[in-house]
């Protein structure tokens, strides 16, 4: 079988941060495997009852191998290249949290086990890959997070893809995401800490309230002044950061509670108020 390239020339300065991306998953994944080892000496019954329903990490390691070979012959098939396809395999301990901290459904967890983070030059590569593997591959649960971003500025498309009958969750984005999400990361907390995800996620909920409250305001105003004075003051009253606020505003907009030209003007409004 011919050997399938990972990507094309680029640039030394993205060769660098590829590779500094690399050695940072690394010193991760080194970090992460003491960590569930205490886990597992502490917790030996939950740990037991998780592995029995998704294996031993070897026979998850070997699942994942396989996919990603696929993914590649599937990709390399169509012409695409991507700069650099990551890999991972959930640990039992982060699997727990996600489950107890996050109160993340125990199904949706098990099928995020396995997991393939595909980097790629620019957006557009990005939506590429997404149809490849919805046209050559078994693919459920897609999330573009590029069209709808979260609401701490996160910005990927994910998806589940099932190889063998096997899940695995694949993250698709282009290298800038790649650095947008690194800068949060160092901002606010690594990802990776159950409770800063917890924190994240929250964000995500009080936006999708704060959408359908807007929704009911709407059709409570008496005139589009009133509506749009009530919109002003709900977001100033929300008290969420910048990123989130950018969200919401893109979220009333892709829902029709606003029109283009009231996204324009709350998009400038809170900019200037550096909110």
């Amino acid at each position: 079988m011919s050997k399938i390239p990972l990507g094309k020339s680029i640039p030394l300065k993205k060769k660098k941060f590829v590779s500094e991306l690399r050695r940072r998953q690394l010193a991760s994944k080194a970090k992460g495997k003491l960590s569930n080892l205490a886990f597992m000496a502490l917790n030996p019954k939950r740990s037991l009852g998780i592995r029995r329903k998704i294996g031993p990490y070897y026979y998850r390691r070997a699942k994942l191998l396989v996919a990603k070979r696929q993914i590649l012959e599937m990709l390399a098939s169509e012409g695409i290249a991507p700069l650099k396809i990551l890999s991972r395999v959930k640990t039992t301990e982060s699997i727990a949290k996600k489950i107890d901290v996050q109160k993340v459904r125990e199904p949706e967890v098990m099928d995020q086990a396995i997991g393939l983070r595909i980097i790629t030059a620019n957006t557009l590569q990005c939506y590429r890959i997404l149809e490849t593997l919805k046209r050559k591959g078994k693919v459920s649960d897609i999330k573009d997070y590029i069209v709808n971003p979260r609401a701490y500025g996160y910005r990927s498309i994910h998806l589940i893809s099932r190889h063998f009958g096997f899940p695995v969750e694949i993250q698709v984005r282009s290298l800038e995401m790649e650095r947008e999400i690194g800068k949060i990361d160092e901002r606010e907390g690594e990802f990776r800490d159950a409770a800063e995800k917890a924190r994240r996620k929250s964000l995500d909920a009080k936006v999708g309230s704060l959408v359908e409250d807007a929704g009911a305001a709407k059709e409570l105003a008496h005139s589009d002044f009133e509506f749009r004075r009530k919109i002003v003051s709900m977001i100033e009253g929300s008290r969420l950061p910048y990123t989130s606020v950018l969200s919401l505003i893109g979220k009333l907009r892709e829902t029709r509670v606003i029109s283009n030209s009231f996204h324009a003007h709350l998009r400038e409004k809170f900019k200037r108020k550096k909110y």
